[in-house]
């Protein structure tokens, strides 16, 4: 398992990930804005081929836009 855009904060123990998401990070492609954001984290491995993928999250959400969830990236635009 290896980060893009690491966090400064967070913590891996036995199957549980705990971060503390840097102030302003986001995954966002070409909104109705017209903004791109690619500075969110996300913690994972490349896989080949077809997978399964199943997800528990859960979060202390405090703020409006305050999210987590499964994360399949192809590459940067994608």
């Amino acid at each position: 398992m290896e980060w893009l855009n690491e966090p400064a904060s967070w913590q891996r123990t036995d199957d549980v990930l705990q971060v503390n998401a840097d102030p302003g990070t986001d995954f966002w492609r070409v909104t109705g804005y017209g903004f791109i954001r690619d500075s969110g984290h996300a913690y994972g491995t490349v896989l080949p081929g077809d997978f399964d993928l199943a997800v528990t999250v859960s979060g202390a959400y405090a703020a409006q836009y305050d999210q987590a969830g499964a994360f399949v990236r192809v590459d940067e635009t994608c």
